[in-house]
């Protein structure tokens, strides 16, 4: 294990030495010299080796309907942010619906694993931080 942590940090260290092309440097990203080769590292490294036999692997061993609740449960949790943008908002419907939602799932869907308010007819309405500052 710590051989393998060395070996990346001195594999992260070499690719700090790379030197970009002067044609191919962008003045709109100064700090390209850094940002190029920890780009080609994740690329090529880190999502082809770890991430993505790590998502293949838990979509393969992990049946839908668990998967499913996952997303629910995270949904749930992010209800009341999006209550709060609605109320900031002027959306007092759309944060009644936000409340209730969360309400609802939290008590009756078992923490939002399952989605009971769909189910009865109150639609999830996403309001984000970037909306309220448009307003």
């Amino acid at each position: 294990m710590f051989r393998t942590a060395a070996m990346l940090g001195i594999l992260l260290i070499l690719f700090g030495c790379a030197q970009v092309p002067e044609e191919k440097k962008d003045a709109r990203d100064p700090l390209q010299v850094l940002n190029r080769p920890v780009y080609d590292f994740n690329m090529q490294v880190l999502d082809a080796y770890l991430l993505r036999p790590a998502a293949v692997g838990y979509a393969t061993v992990t049946p839908q309907p668990v998967r499913s609740g996952i997303v629910n449960f995270i949904e749930n949790l992010q209800t009341p942010i999006d209550t709060v943008n609605a109320v900031f908002q002027g959306k007092p419907s759309n944060a009644g619906v936000g409340l209730a939602r969360f309400l609802i799932n939290s008590t009756v869907g078992v923490f939002g694993i399952f989605d009971v308010a769909s189910e009865i007819g109150l639609e999830l309405v996403e309001e984000d931080f970037g909306q309220t500052l448009g307003v």
